[in-house]
């Protein structure tokens, strides 16, 4: 089960602390007008385009990919968007690119971690983008799993010498980067290994048997997977403010309200496979360059950008970070807006920074400890109602407590058990698909 943020810790990084839900959810059980305000509230996000869509160019190979996802299935779009961000990074990478920005070069690689509730396809989602890769690019993520600090430096080694892309698709991570944290377990080297392939440092080891060996380029491209519910069963607030952990950029995927599982009984592979396939054929047609530049116009559009979005709600290291990959996300999106220059301008840094705010946004919430907030609790009651329909049982109290992690108390459940139903009775239809005037980069 979750737990709520400590007061001082929620008060460290300027989030309120938890409100008290018990007092809270009497007043969802016995007050309309409290439920009528918290379901207004909720549907503030569900009822508007996928937010995904604010950091996508129209008409670009990679809205491509996420309207045809969005047409054949109801998987979260933030799923195919980073994959693809994913395989994107590993290909620059692979062909040598690097960025010249503020007076030092920066590789284009990326580490994501993207978070979604169990059965959304994660691992669909990244193997259809991921074959389109390799059947166009070459590219293939198999990078192993590394059970040791010692099994990661081979692996870094064997792909170096061999040429080959280091991309790791890092599926269920959560209990990995628990033991990279924990002092005496096997995996514990590791940490010193992975912040040096975050730097691009060149790493070494000596043994008996071999002498010492180096690997030059340890950079490596990452994409974590994992259920929302066990990576914050699995990780404390602590780690997610240790310097290794914001090395990371993390996604919150959810479930999009309006395109329900009832609607998309047969996922279109042959649609998804010819998206993807599609835009890695314009990717492939784009000419890349070993140097690039960040023009005076994209330099002082990330200066006005980071003025604006600093807060001191977040630690300062995690949101430097953040924004220096949106660097990184430039040459992703000088690519994916078909420029074959070798100079980055404002436009590609207008559409990077709007992906960096999303992961801001992002950490704001895990940092906040939003995994047991009322928007996620509604959420996971909205499920339980779905699934009990679908069985025919009826919709109690009861079944909440047993169908939602985080839910403490009887009187929680009473409170979310009214609330689902008032949603539910004044539910609206599915709203078609929004045109996307006014993204502009």
């Amino acid at each position: 089960m979750t737990t709520a943020p400590k007061r001082t810790q929620a008060k460290k990084f300027g989030y309120p602390a938890r409100l008290n839900n018990l007092q809270f959810f009497q007043a969802l059980e016995k007050s309309e007008e409290t439920r009528q305000t918290a379901i207004a509230l909720l549907r503030l996000s569900r009822e508007k385009v996928w937010r995904g869509y604010a950091c996508t160019p129209p008409g670009s190979p990679l809205e491509a990919i996420l309207k045809t996802f969005e047409a054949n299935t109801n998987l979260p779009l933030e799923l195919p968007f980073f994959s693809f961000m994913f395989y994107l990074g590993g290909y620059l990478q692979h062909q040598g690119a690097l960025i010249d920005f503020g007076g030092a070069d920066r590789g284009p690689q990326s580490w994501t971690i993207v978070l979604a509730p169990s059965g959304c396809g994660k691992t669909f989602s990244a193997s259809i983008v991921g074959d389109a890769a390799e059947s166009v690019l070459g590219l293939t993520a198999d990078f192993p799993s590394c059970d040791s600090g010692a099994a990661l430096f081979d692996s870094l080694l064997e792909f170096s010498n061999a040429g080959k892309a280091k991309m790791w698709l890092w599926e269920e991570l959560a209990q990995k980067l628990k033991l990279i944290e924990q002092p005496g377990s096997a995996l514990a080297p590791a940490k010193e290994i992975l912040l040096k392939c975050y730097d691009g440092k060149r790493i070494s080891r000596k043994t008996m048997k071999s002498g010492e060996q180096i690997v030059e380029n340890p950079s490596i491209n990452i994409l974590g997977l994992n259920t929302d519910d066990s990576f914050f069963r699995s990780i404390s607030g602590e780690s997610l403010c240790d310097g290794f952990a914001q090395r990371f950029s993390y996604v919150v995927a959810e479930r999009d309200a309006n395109r329900s599982a009832r609607d998309y009984p047969i996922y279109d592979q042959a649609a998804l496979k010819a998206a993807c396939e599609g835009a890695f054929r314009e990717i492939a047609q784009i000419t890349t360059h070993p140097q690039y530049v960040c023009g005076a116009d994209a330099e002082a559009k990330f200066r006005a950008e980071f003025r604006k979005l600093f807060t001191e709600s977040i630690p300062e290291s995690f949101f430097r970070r953040v924004m220096f990959l949106g660097v990184k996300y430039a040459l992703y999106f000088h690519i994916i807006l078909g420029k074959h220059s070798d100079a980055l301008d404002a436009e590609d840094m207008g559409w990077a920074l709007r992906v960096c705010s999303l992961h801001l946004n992002d950490a704001a919430k895990m940092l906040a400890g939003a995994t047991s907030d009322l928007a996620r609790l509604f959420e996971a009651g909205m499920r339980v109602y779905d699934k009990c329909e679908e069985k025919g049982k009826p919709f109690t109290p009861r079944e909440l407590v047993a169908g939602v992690s985080g839910i403490k108390t009887v009187a929680e459940a009473r409170g979310l058990h009214q609330l689902v139903i008032d949603a539910k009775s004044t539910a609206k239809p599915a709203a078609a698909n929004s045109p996307m005037e006014g993204l502009a980069a």
